[in-house]
């Protein structure tokens, strides 16, 4: 980031090395992730180093050159939520600095959907948000929606610019993550699954604080 040479094949590492592979696949290449660097990069070269944009990696850091089979991967997942928030509370918080945080939206959940909404003491339940507001730290979530037509919620979306943020109240999160995962609480440090009769509902305004919306999801 702050301007040296550095060979395509090392800072393709970036975005190889991450949590999100399986052993056997091969790395999958992110041309949107790639783009984002170089900007940042060019952006960079033209300020002075104490106005210079950093960038944290979030995903807990997994070597696969130490990766042989899939449970080796199992104890770097369980981390993609803890690590994340220590790297913030100690790069960010601890030295004054204010950050950007570009995530899965399901990272920045104030309750964790796939665990029922229920609190639990064992962290690796616990959302990003979660972890950091548990710290004192409050944080402003934006989903991005990508899945709910908004005018069945709000009948004046086709006037509204894209893309713009809106505060939606009443509706239940599941209302904009449409779709049919399980959910599981933790019993002697087992996921045992919840029958669907038991799923509890949570509204969007106590789930986030805004929605972008970036247009019709149809389009």
């Amino acid at each position: 980031m702050n301007g040296a040479a550095v060979p395509t094949d090392e800072l393709r590492l970036v975005w190889q090395n991450t949590t999100q592979r399986r052993v056997g696949e091969p790395p999958v290449e992110r041309p949107l992730v790639e783009e984002f660097f170089r900007n940042v990069r060019e952006v960079n070269l033209s300020r002075p180093p104490d106005q210079q944009l950093r960038v944290l990696l979030g995903d807990p850091p997994i070597d696969w050159a130490e990766i042989e089979t899939q449970s080796d991967v199992q104890p770097w997942l369980y981390l993609r939520d803890t690590h994340p928030a220590e790297l913030i509370q100690r790069e960010v918080l601890e030295k004054g600095r204010r950050a950007l945080v570009i995530y899965g939206g399901m990272h920045l959940q104030r309750q964790n959907l796939f665990s029922n909404y229920e609190l639990v003491d064992d962290r690796r339940v616990h959302t990003l948000v979660q972890q950091l507001e548990g710290a004192g730290t409050p944080v402003f979530t934006v989903w991005v929606n990508a899945s709910t037509d908004l005018e069945a919620l709000q009948a004046d979306v086709g006037t509204w610019l894209a893309p713009s943020l809106a505060l939606l109240g009443a509706p239940d999160f599941e209302t904009f993550y449409p779709f049919n995962v399980p959910r599981a609480r933790l019993v002697d440090g087992a996921l045992v699954p919840i029958p669907r009769e038991e799923w509890r509902t949570l509204p969007m305004d106590e789930q986030f604080d805004a929605v972008l919306h970036l247009g019709s999801p149809a389009r």
